[in-house]
């Protein structure tokens, strides 16, 4: 069973991801506001704010918006820093780089 945390963490994730992409200050809530938001919600919420329809599952969401995220600290890498960072994990990079 996928749990409460698990889907708040993709939606964030998510929502974290989209902000990248095409964040409107003036319109947006920041991350650190809507990681409050999605705190508030009970898991019937947290499930409607996934826009599943009757093919994309709840676990293939919590799957794509979980596991493209590293996380350094705090701080959620991006997917191509992901890519990046598996990169120089998985290559014979010097330690000084």
């Amino acid at each position: 069973m996928i749990t409460d945390s698990a889907i708040r963490t993709a939606l964030i994730n998510e929502y974290d991801f989209l902000c990248h992409e095409d964040f409107d200050p003036d319109n947006d809530m920041t991350v650190e506001q809507f990681t409050e938001y999605v705190d508030t919600l009970n898991r019937e919420q947290l499930i409607d704010s996934c826009s599943l329809d009757g093919e994309y599952t709840l676990e293939e969401y919590v799957s794509n918006h979980t596991y493209w995220y590293l996380h350094w600290g705090n701080m959620p890498l991006c997917r191509f820093q992901t890519y990046v960072v598996h990169l120089l994990i998985h290559t014979n990079v010097p330690s000084s780089f």
